[in-house]
């Protein structure tokens, strides 16, 4: 079964309400990495963990 990953673009919000833009994807590891506003560095963040943690947000 192939995971499901966010696009690359799109905007999520974390649990502590901070925004993050997805970057890419790691499908071979299954983390989705993403950046946070002026922040310099990428975070990444298992596939499994995102999907409880993150919810889709327009801005």
């Amino acid at each position: 079964m192939a995971a499901n990953y966010p696009d690359i673009g799109s905007r999520w919000r974390d649990q502590h309400g901070h925004v993050v833009v997805i970057a890419e994807h790691d499908i071979e590891n299954q983390k989705v990495v993403y950046q946070r506003p002026g922040y310099e560095w990428h975070c990444a963040c298992p596939l499994i963990i995102f999907w409880a943690r993150f919810t889709r947000t327009i801005l």
